[in-house]
């Protein structure tokens, strides 16, 4: 059975880390990650992964700037926002397709995946 293809786009080493050995574990999803915004949506349009695990602030390019880039070439992909970004901030993420917005300090990789595979249905 292929694997449904996940990319974390997180720039923060340990977070990455910890999301990397959660997901290593699952025989359903495999967890590509990119350290840095445009890698990732480089990434995103190379793999075509199923979904995108979203952080916001990032050096090169950030969250808001990926939303846009795929808002404007038309990638229909669910992307679930995690960030410790101010919630005011970060609601701006929804106006540009995400689906839903995750504060990164309150969630563990599992409850990411549940929220996650609400978009996969």
């Amino acid at each position: 059975m292929n694997k449904i293809l996940l990319l974390l786009i997180e720039d923060d080493p340990m977070l990455a880390e910890m999301y990397k050995k959660f997901f290593a574990a699952s025989s359903r999803y495999e967890l590509v990650a990119a350290k840095s915004g445009k890698s990732g949506l480089n990434k995103i349009k190379t793999l075509k992964p199923k979904a995108v695990i979203l952080d916001l602030i990032m050096e090169d390019l950030d969250g808001f700037e990926i939303l846009a880039a795929m808002q404007k070439a038309k990638i229909n992909i669910p992307v679930v926002v995690a960030t410790n970004a101010d919630v005011k901030i970060a609601e701006r993420a929804l106006s540009l397709g995400a689906k839903e917005i995750l504060r990164k300090t309150l969630i563990t990789p599992q409850q990411v995946l549940e929220v996650v595979e609400r978009y996969l249905k």
